[in-house]
């Protein structure tokens, strides 16, 4: 079911048994839309959690958009829930989660491979490289469309040939000052207003494990490792249940639906 609030398009996901009050609010990385969260909502979803999957302004027709319009936009979307959300993102639309949930109520924060090489001592090499066969198109501040070919060694390394070929047909041209965001370095670090949730992939190119690792000790959240998994987790359906199961145990009866 897709849903409009103001410029945002929104898919929700509505459980067929609800049994959660706080809906969970996806939020996308770069180059990808509200349809990478697919398998995940519609887990989610057979569990009895709601789901709002948001498309950025920037899929939804807009052009140049940035990232604290980004958060802008997130901000807005929690004001339209009954109940403190729960905020989930992947990549940059983890830090867009971490960036809301310091700043308004939510019920907790799950971040999926965030991209948080702003907080990283040491800058991974592979990330270096890609800044560099970029800079020209960044310095115009020309919309970027990355290369199969890069997306797949550094985001999908970890995922079959056809499973790669699936999610690179729907890439989409990114906003510069998006793409520039994941180059950034010595930003502040947003501080904890809720139960965090920090997935990392031991696999991962754009933000090896364990730096992900010391930035979810660095802000206090709970992390959880997959050893197969590279920055790509959300073709992994078997994260979900313990994505979910932590949700239930560090929420507790407070989340419950009493109906």
């Amino acid at each position: 079911m897709r849903k409009h609030i103001g410029p945002l398009v929104i898919d929700v996901f509505p459980p067929e048994r609800p049994k959660f009050r706080p809906p969970i609010i996806m939020v996308h990385g770069l180059w990808v839309g509200a349809w990478c969260w697919h398998e995940w909502a519609t887990r989610l979803c057979n569990l009895g959690w709601e789901c709002w999957s948001l498309n950025l302004k920037e899929r939804a027709g807009g052009g140049g958009q940035k990232p604290q319009e980004a958060v802008n936009d997130l901000r807005a979307l929690l004001g339209e829930v009954a109940f403190p959300p729960v905020v989930m993102g992947h990549g940059m639309g983890a830090r867009f989660a971490l960036a809301v949930s310091a700043e308004q109520e939510v019920t907790g924060s799950v971040l999926i491979s965030p991209d948080v090489t702003p907080y990283l001592s040491d800058f991974p090499r592979a990330m270096r490289l890609l800044r560099l066969r970029y800079l020209a198109l960044l310095l115009m501040r020309r919309k970027i469309l990355i290369r199969p070919t890069d997306f797949c060694e550094l985001w999908l390394n970890t995922l079959s040939a056809n499973e790669q070929r699936d999610i690179v047909a729907s890439l989409a041209p990114e906003s510069p000052h998006m793409v520039r965001a994941l180059f950034e370095r010595d930003i502040d670090l947003p501080k904890l207003g809720s139960p965090t949730l920090v997935l990392g992939g031991a696999a991962d190119r754009v933000v090896p494990s364990p730096g992900t690792g010391s930035f979810a000790r660095s802000i206090g959240a709970d992390y959880l490792e997959d050893n197969g998994g590279g920055h790509w987790l959300l073709e992994n359906g078997d994260l979900v249940s313990r994505v979910h199961s932590w949700l239930v145990r560090t929420l507790g009866e407070d989340v419950q639906d009493p109906a």
